[in-house]
């Protein structure tokens, strides 16, 4: 299993309702009319330490998000998508490959 933990903070005076976080796996690099390939990858569980999914305004949230084991071609990478609920607002950024591969290794539970 893989965890990922996320801090997202809220720099503006309006609350952030976050409606769902899409993570998938696509190129790098979009080049001129060509398709792009994207792989969604579905997680087995999500953890939200605020309430109900709210980042209030001018504060943050750490978000923990657990995934089946997985690696990144080099040629590829991991994007995390924030969607708003209700609202036009969604965050966008990358984890490239040498993330997942420099990654802690935590203690097995029995």
């Amino acid at each position: 299993i893989i965890a990922f933990h996320l801090h997202a903070k809220n720099s503006s005076k309006i609350d952030y309702s976050i409606d769902f976080v899409k993570a998938y796996i696509a190129d790098k690099k979009e080049e001129k009319k060509t398709a792009m390939q994207e792989e969604e990858i579905y997680p087995i569980y999500s953890y939200y330490s605020g309430d109900n999914k709210v980042i209030h305004g001018r504060s943050g949230m750490d978000i923990v998000i657990f995934y089946k084991k997985f690696t990144i071609p080099k040629k590829r990478i991991l994007y995390f998508e924030l969607f708003e609920e209700n609202g036009g607002r969604h965050i966008k950024f990358t984890a490239p490959n040498k993330t997942i591969i420099n990654a802690e290794v935590m203690q097995k539970l029995d």
